[in-house]
This record gives C-alpha cells, sequence and structure tokens, in this order.
C-alpha cells in the first residue's frame, strides 16, 4: 500500500520502519509541507506522528485525501481540551480514524527489539486493517473496541511519567518510585474511566503498559523532563535539555483543566500543575502529597 507519514522526527521514522517491513511503500512529509506527495487518489493510509499542539494547524494546510487516518500523536490540545480524534473530526470533515499507542520506544524499534501496540479505530474493520498493515514478528499488534481508552491511555501516560522522572530526581529510592507510580496509575485510571474510557484499556498495552515503560526509561524524553525537575531545573531549562518533545509538559495544562472542570480529584495532577505552571518548589509539592489525609486504597 502506499502511505504517507504526516511527521519527521523519531517516532515517525520508526513507523516508517515498521511499515515497510511489511512491504509497504511510506513517504515522509515534513509539518511544514503544504501539499501532498502523492496524487491523493493513490494514498491509502495517512499516519500522523506530530506534536498535539501542532495539529490543528497543521492539518488545516492539507485538504484531506480521502483515505483512514491513523493517528500515532500522545497528547490532548490545551486551547480547546480536544482529543486528537476530534481535531482529525472537526478539522478533516469525514475522515475515519485510527489509534495507534502502546510501549514503543522508537530507538528500540529501529534497532530491530520486540515491541507490542494496541490500535482502535471507529469500527472494527478498520482497527483490523490498520493491525494488517503494521502487525509484525518484531512489532506485534492487538485491537480494541475502545478509541477513547487507547486514546487517553497514551496522552495520560505522559504527564504520570513526568512523576516518575521526578520522584528519581529527588531520590526517593525505589520504594518511593514505586509508590508514586502506583498512585498515579489509580489516579489515570479514575480520570479515564470519568472521561468515558473502559477501566480494562487503562490496565492494557496503551495505559499501564506505555505508564511503566515511559516512566522508568532514561530513553523517556517525559521522564528525563521529570528527572531534571526532581534535580532542580527549572521549567524552561528542562523542557531546552530534553531532546524532544515532551508531550507530558502541554498535556499537564490540558489535562488539569478537563479535571477541574469536572470535579475529578487528582492530587498528583495538582501538583505536577503546580510545579509547571505556577513554580512550586518540586520538594514542597512532594511534601503537599506525603502531608495529605490517609484513606482506604482504592482505584
Amino acid at each position: 500500500m502506499k502511505i504517507v507519514m504526516i511527521g519527521t522526527g523519531a517516532w515517525a521514522k520508526a513507523m516508517k520502519v515498521v511499515l515497510e517491513r511489511n512491504q509497504h511503500e511510506v513517504t515522509l512529509l515534513s509539518r511544514d509541507e503544504g501539499q501532498w506527495p502523492h496524487d491523493t487518489r493513490e494514498i491509502d493510509f495517512v499516519f500522523v506522528a506530530i506534536p498535539c499542539q501542532v495539529l490543528r494547524n497543521r492539518l488545516s494546510k492539507l485538504l484531506h485525501p480521502g483515505c483512514p487516518v491513523v493517528s500515532l500523536i500522545k497528547g490532548i490540545e490545551i486551547e480547546s481540551g480536544d482529543y486528537v480524534s476530534t481535531i482529525f473530526k472537526q478539522t478533516w470533515e469525514g475522515c475515519k480514524i485510527g489509534v495507534l499507542s502502546g510501549p514503543t520506544l522508537a530507538m528500540e524499534i529501529q534497532a530491530n527489539k520486540t515491541s507490542a501496540a494496541v490500535v482502535a479505530a471507529e469500527t472494527e474493520s478498520l482497527a483490523k486493517q490498520i493491525q494488517e498493515l503494521s502487525h509484525h514478528k518484531l512489532f506485534r499488534v492487538y485491537t480494541s473496541s475502545d478509541l477513547l481508552g487507547v486514546e487517553l491511555g497514551g496522552a495520560l501516560k505522559n504527564v504520570y511519567a513526568i512523576a516518575g522522572g521526578i520522584s528519581k530526581g529527588l531520590s526517593l529510592g525505589d520504594n518511593g518510585i514505586a509508590a508514586t507510580m502506583t498512585r498515579s496509575l489509580a489516579e489515570m485510571v479514575r480520570l479515564a474511566t470519568v472521561l468515558g474510557a473502559k477501566k480494562e484499556t487503562l490496565f492494557g498495552l496503551s495505559g499501564v503498559g506505555d505508564l511503566m515503560l515511559t516512566a522508568y526509561s532514561g530513553h523517556s524524553r517525559n521522564h528525563q523532563a521529570g528527572l531534571l525537575l526532581g534535580q532542580g531545573c527549572g521549567v524552561e531549562e528542562a523542557v531546552n535539555r530534553v531532546r524532544g518533545v515532551a508531550e507530558g509538559i502541554p498535556t499537564i495544562k490540558a489535562l488539569h483543566q478537563i479535571a477541574q472542570k469536572k470535579a475529578i480529584r487528582t492530587p498528583v495532577l495538582d501538583e505536577l500543575f503546580a510545579i509547571v505552571y505556577e513554580q512550586k518548589p518540586v520538594k514542597e509539592a512532594l511534601e503537599s502529597l506525603v502531608l495529605r489525609e490517609v484513606s482506604g486504597e482504592s482505584l
């Protein structure tokens, strides 16, 4: 099949490798190019791997090619609070959308390491078609009927991975990091399910699977950003020192706005927002969490 990949970053190039293993023709299209590289009638699929906050503007510069679209993006738009699939629907009217997510470090995919992901779409047939496009012995792809859950899992894990990096930077120890991430997972599941996702989706590849990878791996940009914050760097310095975009930083703001509007209890998110957007000292934020009134454990 003839596929256009919008994006030229590490994740876009990694998925290009995945698709080309399966004998598909993939052309990269940078975020600045204003026209398709082929006649749109010849394009079978469009994959998109660019930062969430530039997506709407990027799509507005291209005519919808009329083929299905696969989002590889993990974020929520700050200005509107819209999910990625919503942005596609609003900008490219009538487009059929699928979302692929999971614990997939780009550098390991390109190094032929084994990975797994999950894909969800508006219809079961489209999800299976995307699965067939990308499934390989080195890149196992599972299907889900919960498009919102897969999408939220990918966006939320970036936020809570920053908490994991902060815990590492503060030298909390393995016990403290495990405690932080357990409570982060509980909060992530609570948020997603209130917003309409299925709980079991958050315990799959796009949720806990991606959270484990992103929160603990030194190759994760969100982990790196959190680590630098925990070590005393300011937000601007941390963002500048991370190579590439740490999607969790803007998603913290978008998610906090949603949680506040819907009155969802999110103590970890509240402290992350205070650190990143209100310049609250990291150690003070940690103390706020530790000194919270104890209660029964629950999701």
